[in-house]
């Protein structure tokens, strides 16, 4: 039968371009209004799904739960299983909804580890293997599939999962997120990952950070097994624990991306960083200071990863950074850099500070960075005047995104002050406080004095857009956003992908 000709003025191309601009609840409505844009408006809708088995528990977003939208009750839970069931059937049945998704993230929160303790998950825990063996089936119909996510370890995914996808034939999946434990229970010497041609991002990430930190031998050989199948087109690459140190430097050659989380050690950096000279981005989470990091493990290569625009670093629980001047010696010669976010934090329990003059090297390099336009700054300080007035003067008034996170009472900066530092930023569209003393609350100040390219507030885990009322014109904050937006958000969801950057590994 042939396809339904929508009898429209403009042509269908530029209607997609139309219904791609408007919010995802109107893109939604389309579905309903007629059957020309009820074809259109499905290739946008499902162009990214989401099956979920289980419900997550947004607790860990908000462990008061003011608003009441952390509960889960087993109506949810229930809920969620059938429209699971009911998007795997739609995916076998009809080859044109099929042909729609291109990313599918699979969230797989069946257990009581943390997520949720009622009686409903012990019935769905049954339904595992069948649910892996239907979302099996249902991958094998994704003829268009680029790029799978699974969050969660209940179910984890399985080997036939992988196998499914892999064995598409025309289709190549170039973006796999996966837990690495996952990888470590189905992948060994005589079954070896399965291979993808295409594949351009790869992690392996790690809920249990006691399980990354020290992998098992078997863990290693299946990090290794998993990277080395795909690493001649391999260019993003996120990888848990020391296993990374094992991988061959082939693995390297054409990375552009990195992200190593919770190493127990880092001497492998320089190695690893010699051999990566086409990247672009490098994330370093550290959870305890791993060997080596109290000295420098940048100022041996200073001139290495020369083409570097993106730099993290995130210390959390006892971590800290020591040598900050042999950091900025690395960072001071990336001309290319416009993205960094940096800890500058010093360890709670030694009751100690960072002193000024690594501070004041760390403030002077901002200014050296030509590009420089997204930065993160999370700082514990011992002068909070001078060193206000000094992070004022060296931040770029071209910064266009900004997180602030704030380990000392602020209480001694005046509000007005940091008003004004925002409001001198002209181009700035996002700003992100995350104040750990909870003595900054800027909210009211922002809504009535902020520059006028300011889009979205962040403060803590609660996101607002900030908009104008349609009648009277004044500024008003939107409605904040979910616990569950906030803990899986994509750069869909801010609508940029400098802003989902930024706060990527901030918590939540």
């Amino acid at each position: 039968m042939a396809a339904h000709v929508p009898t429209w003025t403009l042509p269908v191309e530029l209607w997609a371009i139309i219904l791609g601009c408007l919010p995802r609840a109107d893109q939604r409505n389309c579905l309903f209004v007629s059957r020309s844009l009820h074809d259109l408006a499905r290739s946008i809708v499902f162009h990214r799904s989401t099956i979920c088995l289980g419900v997550w528990n947004g607790s860990e977003i908000d462990p008061w739960d003011i608003t009441g939208d952390c509960i889960v009750t087993e109506e949810q839970i229930e809920h969620q299983a059938t429209v699971a069931w009911q998007m795997l059937r739609q995916i076998l049945r009809d080859s044109v909804f099929a042909a729609a998704i291109k990313h599918l993230c699979v969230r797989a929160y069946c257990d009581g580890s943390g997520h949720f303790e009622l009686p409903f998950s012990d019935m769905l825990r049954m339904f595992d293997c069948v649910f892996l063996e239907a979302l099996a089936d249902a991958l094998g119909s994704l003829t268009n599939l680029l790029s799978l996510t699974w969050e969660g370890e209940s179910p984890m995914v399985n080997r036939a999962v992988l196998d499914a996808v892999s064995s598409m034939g025309e289709m190549c999946l170039t973006e796999l997120h996966i837990p690495m434990q996952s990888v470590g229970a189905m992948v060994s010497s005589t079954s070896p990952f399965p291979r993808f041609d295409q594949l351009r991002s790869l992690s392996l990430t790690s809920s249990s950070w006691m399980d990354a930190a020290s992998p098992a031998a078997k863990l290693r050989t299946a990090v290794c097994s998993s990277v080395e199948s795909c690493c001649r087109t391999l260019e993003r690459l996120y990888v848990c624990s020391d296993a990374i140190w094992s991988l061959p430097v082939r693995s390297f050659l054409n990375l552009r991306d990195l992200t190593i989380c919770h190493p127990e050690t880092l001497g492998g950096l320089n190695l690893v960083l010699h051999h990566s000279s086409q990247l672009r981005a490098l994330a370093l989470i550290l959870r305890e200071n791993p060997i080596g990091l109290p000295n420098s493990v940048f100022a041996p290569e200073p001139d290495a990863v020369p083409r570097l625009s993106s730099f993290k670093l995130i210390c959390v629980e006892f971590a800290f950074i020591s040598d900050i001047p042999g950091l900025v010696s690395f960072l001071r010669g990336k001309k290319d850099l416009r993205r960094i976010d940096v800890d500058l934090n010093s360890p709670h329990d030694l009751g100690s500070f960072p002193p000024p003059t690594p501070l004041t090297h760390f403030f002077d390099l901002l200014s050296a960075l030509p590009k420089l336009e997204i930065v993160g700054l999370s700082m514990s300080i011992t002068s909070p005047r001078a060193d206000f007035e000094l992070l004022d003067e060296r931040l770029p008034l071209s910064a266009t995104a900004l997180l602030i996170k704030l380990n000392f009472s602020s209480s001694a900066i005046p509000a007005t002050d940091w008003i004004d530092l925002i409001r001198k930023r002209r181009s700035l569209r996002y700003l992100h406080i995350i104040d750990l003393e909870g003595t900054m609350d800027l909210k009211q100040q922002l809504l009535e004095d902020h520059p006028d390219s300011l889009e979205l507030v962040g403060y803590g885990p609660h996101l607002r857009w900030l908009e104008r009322d349609p009648e009277t014109g004044a500024p008003a904050y939107s409605p904040r956003w979910p616990a569950a937006k906030v803990r899986f958000r994509t750069a869909q969801d801010f609508g940029s992908v400098d802003w989902e950057w930024l706060l990527r590994f901030h918590g939540w």
